[in-house]
């Protein structure tokens, strides 16, 4: 666990602003997406952060105790008198800049001591060149660290499940420190691949020590005599053939 890494947790899948986007425009993007805060990205690179309490500031410097959600200040926004106020306010106007960063090889750890030095609930994660190549927040980094290894193992099993009940009944998986020791005898190499690539993608896996055995070599026949032709991959004597 101590050597989890942040593309491991991180989301691809997020909200991005731009310096050029007025407040209310950023005010709805947040509010549809259930979040607090998004990057600022210009020219794929993260030039800052601008969160519900940026907007909610800048909008009602005096109202900061009645207006406390980003809810309350779309609400608002759509007044005449606010939006007089407002101007031609925009992101660039009222984010955070520049922006509190963790890099995809950076530990969860480090991460987390971030998010709490900085009091932010939410860091971009950037590569070499500076490209905004996903997010990771606080909540899925305690949630991470908080999970103790017999409920890693249950997922792992879980995760795999999916291959069958026979799969989950040939294995037994072993977890310490988020390391995961698989051991057992699976019919085919296509089999034994996916098995072992699941429980790697599992939240709080760091590493997976591989004792399975396998029997047909499926990945080298042709996809008309595979058991599963429609399987990416494929699985072979109980000794392993790479």
């Amino acid at each position: 666990m101590q050597d989890m890494r942040v593309d491991r947790i991180m989301t691809n899948l997020f909200v991005a602003l731009k310096p050029s986007d007025s407040i209310h425009y950023a005010a709805q993007r947040l509010a549809r997406n259930h979040i607090s805060g998004a990057p600022v990205v210009e020219d794929s690179r993260v030039v800052g952060v601008i969160s519900e309490s940026d907007i909610i500031r800048a909008a009602y410097p005096t109202q900061q105790g009645i207006i406390t959600n980003i809810l309350d200040a779309i609400t608002n926004l759509g007044h005449e008198s606010t939006t007089h106020r407002l101007g031609g306010l925009t992101v660039a106007d009222v984010m955070s800049a520049p922006a509190i960063t963790a890099t995809p090889r950076m530990s969860i750890w480090e991460a987390a001591a971030l998010t709490e030095r900085h009091g932010i609930k939410r860091l971009p994660v950037v590569n070499k060149d500076g490209w905004l190549v996903g997010v990771v927040s606080r909540a899925d980094l305690v949630r991470i660290m908080s999970r103790n290894d017999q409920t890693i193992r249950t997922d792992v099993l879980e995760t795999i499940s999916i291959l069958g009940e026979e799969v989950i009944e040939s294995l037994e998986v072993l977890v310490e420190d988020g390391v995961a020791s698989i051991s057992g005898a699976l019919d085919r190499k296509s089999t034994w691949r996916l098995a072992i690539e699941l429980a790697r993608r599992t939240p709080g896996i760091i590493e997976v020590v591989d004792h399975v055995q396998f029997g047909l070599n499926d990945e080298r026949l042709t996809p008309a005599h595979r058991a599963h032709p429609a399987d990416p991959w494929a699985t072979g004597p109980l000794v392993k053939e790479y």
